[in-house]
């Protein structure tokens, strides 16, 4: 697993190569973390080169998206599959603490 990140326009673009799993999680919880610190508005996560596959990964999604709306943000996940899109969007909608129709996804970057 691979992260590159840039800027496009006024968004900041994480572009993940490769999977995150158990495994490569820690990795790029971390990378994401540390980003978010740097106050981010406008995040795009594109994941047309990988995918994420476990549960904390979504979560993690759905966490972050949360601390973009509490900056009045954008967060818009791209390249994933249907799967993993209905899944994030269950998680969701059953986070009180978010607004509705806040995640936007995109089929490929």
């Amino acid at each position: 697993m691979k992260m590159d990140c840039l800027r496009r326009d006024d968004w900041t673009v994480m572009v993940l190569k490769g999977d995150v799993d158990s495994f490569t999680y820690p990795i790029w919880a971390k990378e994401l973390d540390v980003l978010m610190r740097t106050g981010v508005k406008k995040l795009r996560l594109d994941l047309t080169l990988g995918s994420i596959f476990n549960l904390k990964s979504m979560q993690n999604v759905v966490s972050i998206l949360a601390e973009i709306q509490k900056r009045n943000g954008e967060l818009e996940v791209v390249g994933v599959n249907d799967e993993t899109k209905e899944m994030i969007e269950l998680m969701v909608k059953a986070n009180s603490q978010l607004k509705t129709a806040p995640l936007k996804f995109k089929k490929q970057e």
